[in-house]
């Protein structure tokens, strides 16, 4: 029985995702897309500079160079190659569930049911598992050695 909920849920959500695809993605009548309608009448040549505000905001501004598109503010990013870019390190609480990175020390706490959360403790464990693995397989071989 439980293979088939399974089997059903997976077909409900593949059906999900082709009606997305299908009515989602649909371009209009027209000929043009949604977001082509909106910007018609932009020149994107005259465009220099961007500002972006978030929902906290947190102001970001890009301007073009001729390399290209650089972030400005609030802090350009320091380009430098023996440096290497920068390990991401986080920590999960076990009893509280509670995420702690370099950038928040205070913790992250996620709802119980977030998929997010869910990954995270699967590769914590993931992690506990073959560690404890590989103890065992050094002590069998101080126990034979002895």
């Amino acid at each position: 029985m439980r293979g088939f909920k399974s089997t059903l849920a997976l077909i409900v959500v593949l059906a999900g995702l082709g009606a997305y695809i299908y009515f989602g993605m649909k371009e209009d009548g027209a000929g043009g897309s949604k977001q082509e309608k909106v910007f018609a009448g932009l020149d994107t040549s005259r465009i220099d500079d961007i500002k972006v505000k978030s929902e906290s905001g947190d102001v970001t501004s890009v301007k073009k160079g001729a390399n290209g598109w650089q972030i400005v503010s609030p802090a350009a990013p320091k380009a430098s190659m023996e440096a290497g870019p920068q390990p991401f390190l986080a920590s999960l609480a076990k009893k509280e569930e509670i995420i702690h990175t370099l950038e928040h020390p205070e913790g992250i706490r996620l709802p119980r049911r977030s998929p997010a959360l869910r990954m995270l403790q699967y590769v914590r464990d993931e992690a506990h598992r073959f560690a404890r693995h590989y103890h065992h397989i050094l002590r069998r071989k101080r126990v034979m050695d002895e």
